[in-house]
């Protein structure tokens, strides 16, 4: 008897872990269909006529000097420009000059500066960092007050003999990142610089990159950990250090490369915007400090120019001094393995056309780099994370499709080539692929690892996350789900234009915004609630035909078994995934919004609505979320003390 219902109990434990398996497995298929759609990649138009208003010319920084005071030779010491000084109107011999060695304290948030030394020209400084501060003889007022690194000298990174020589079996990476950059956009914006991508270092244009999130964190961590940023609650959420991610940068054979990790605006910087950056130094060459330094003291050169802004400190542009931050560390290490991952937000971050300042700078950055270095091994990447997404062109149908297709160009060097020739081929085709930056992240990986290049049998796309080397062959037919893009920024789907005024859209409408105000009810004391103002675009993509397009690509039969789990015969022609972009007030507030719509012929209508991700922000919220932290909350709350 006490055997029988041990049986009994064993049967049913098993029958219902099958049917809790079954049904999972349904409404993941259910949810998720057009995830599984081959995607059709086409080029973009970036002279779509839609975008014609946003297609401004930017006006000029007040900040355009290429120039500093002081510089470091090859001998390590350090020199005054002195014709440069005197533009200024200062006198060198009647200078006296003084430093301040500069360290990082515990964390991302704090420096701390030394004692103070006299400078006495030329002269060798012992530290990365460090502040010169000059005054005229018999005078107090100061005169010269900036920071500075030192290329030669730094306190955290590997000795040059003590690295790894390049070759072009253990070649160098070096990634150079602009935040907010569709395909479309570098070609508009940035056409000298392309162009000598494109000609001179015969750089691979992939138009089929997608992002595969919304913002910058959830693209950059796949990019440089091969894993979803939702892997990471306690780096995103908890404010816990990043230290222990798994970074590219702290894989084995990087031990003995140099490292550089470079971002600018440390106000909204990947790791420290509502997060808690790094305990520990991460990279040999870490811009952060620099950036706080620049930020600590109002800069002085002849006369005081004030604390650094977001484009400019003192009298020169932020991007130009991150690039000579860079061409410091490629000049220390020149000829020896490294990783350099160089991201710059503020550049292509502010407006549409903000980034076109940037293209004489990098092109003069590019062609320095190829005549004072050697790239004979080294792969070379240009990319972005996504496209615009704040407001102006962001908000028609081109600049969204923008968003998600975000510029990328490969350089490999001859030598590269010349061992292993298909290489260029498999590029070239996957130029027209679907790819994102968990296979970018994978290619690099292969790279460091050393084998990335030999010949591989292509893997068939997959009902599941594959990374993918771009070196080697990718499939015609991939799929969202096989490159590891989020159902909310999917493009392999045909949508269908529906009518802004249907009941049903606008019921859509009010279901998002009850979504979003539910979002924020905890905080109601602080935000407001939002009401419904008006569509302005609605999209559907019909589940019949995912459904039609699943069951033929899993081979379903059409058995009553299947017909129990996987259809559902009473569903009207109305059930699809909706896309809308919606606006709300206080504000005013514009939002992309995603529902899939189950329309049983009968029931509650409500109950068969299920929101997709959380919606998107797509205007400039500003200062109105100040009174809530985290990242989810900010683009939503409208602080009642704001009304």
């Amino acid at each position: 008897m006490a055997f029988k219902r041990r049986y009994f109990k064993v049967l049913v434990f098993i029958l219902t872990i099958s049917v809790l398996f079954l049904c999972t497995k349904w409404m993941f298929l259910a949810s998720s269909s057009v995830l599984f759609k081959p995607c059709n990649i086409t080029e973009l138009n970036p002279w779509d006529a839609s975008l014609r208003p946003f297609l401004t010319k930017p006006g000029q920084l007040p900040c355009n000097e290429k120039y500093e005071l002081f510089y470091f030779r090859s001998d390590m010491q350090m020199y005054m420009n002195t014709s440069f000084a005197e533009t200024h109107g200062l006198d060198p011999l009647t200078l006296e000059c003084w430093y301040r060695v500069i360290r990082r304290l515990d964390g991302d948030m704090e420096l701390q500066m030394l004692s103070r030394q006299n400078l006495i020209l030329p002269t060798t400084i012992p530290g990365h960092l460090f502040r010169v501060t000059c005054i005229k003889h018999n005078a107090s007022e100061t005169v010269y007050d900036m920071a500075h690194f030192n290329p030669f000298f730094n306190e955290y990174a590997k000795a040059y003999d003590s690295t790894e020589a390049e070759s072009a079996s253990k070649p160098s990476v070096v990634m150079f990142g602009i935040d907010s950059v569709s395909r479309s956009h570098a070609l508009r914006n940035l056409p000298k610089s392309y162009e000598y991508l494109r000609d001179k270092l015969r750089c691979q244009d992939l138009i089929g990159y997608r992002k595969v999130g919304e913002n910058t964190f959830p693209n950059i961590v796949p990019l440089l950990t091969g894993k979803s940023h939702s892997s990471f609650p306690h780096v995103e959420h908890l404010k816990m250090h990043a230290d222990n991610m798994p970074f590219i940068w702290n894989e084995s054979p990087v031990k003995s490369m140099a490292t550089f990790f470079g971002e600018d605006r440390p106000d909204i910087s990947s790791f420290n915007y509502v997060k808690s950056g790094f305990k520990k130094v991460p990279t040999d060459f870490y811009f952060r400090p620099y950036t706080l330094a620049m930020s600590d003291f109002e800069a002085v050169f002849g006369k005081t120019l004030g604390k650094s802004t977001a484009d400019c400190y003192g009298n020169r542009n932020h991007f130009q001094i991150q690039m000579d931050y860079l061409k410091g560390f490629l000049r220390k290490y020149n000829g020896k393995r490294k990783f350099a991952f160089m991201w710059s937000n503020q550049v292509g971050h502010e407006s549409f056309s903000s980034v076109s300042r940037g293209d004489e700078p990098f092109l003069e950055f590019l062609r320095w780099m190829v005549s004072e270095t050697d790239m004979s091994n080294t792969i070379f990447i240009v990319l972005s994370d996504h496209g615009f997404r704040i407001g102006g062109a962001s908000l028609t149908h081109v600049g969204r499709a923008e968003n998600n297709n975000p510029w990328i160009m490969i350089h490999v060097p001859d030598s590269v080539s010349k061992v292993y020739p298909k290489l260029r081929t498999h590029l070239r085709e996957n130029s027209k692929r679907l790819v994102t930056h968990f296979d970018i992240y994978t290619t690099v990986y292969d790279v460091i690892y050393g084998r990335a290049f030999q010949d591989q049998e292509m893997v068939p796309t997959k009902k599941y996350l594959v990374k993918r080397n771009v070196f080697h062959p990718v499939p015609l037919d991939r799929t969202c789900i096989d490159a590891g893009v989020e159902d909310a920024f999917c493009t392999c789907k045909d949508k269908v234009l529906v009518e802004t005024s249907s009941p049903l859209v606008q019921y859509v409408a009010k279901v998002l915004v009850k979504y979003m105000n539910e979002m924020v009810s905890k905080k109601l004391n602080k935000c407001s609630n939002m009401v419904l103002v008006n569509v302005t675009e609605a999209t559907v993509v019909y589940s019949e035909r995912d459904d039609s397009n699943l069951n033929k690509e899993l081979g379903r039969s059409s058995s009553w078994f299947n017909k129990l789990f996987h259809s559902s015969p009473d569903i009207d022609s109305g059930t699809g995934r909706y896309s809308l972009f919606f606006f709300t007030n206080p504000g005013p507030a514009f939002f992309e919004g995603i529902v899939d719509y189950m329309a049983f012929k009968a029931g509650n209508q409500e109950d068969k609505m299920t929101v997709v991700g959380d919606p998107v922000r797509l205007n400039r919220y500003g200062n109105q979320s100040h009174c809530v932290d985290g990242v989810k909350l900010k683009p939503i709350c409208y602080c009642l003390d704001m009304l």
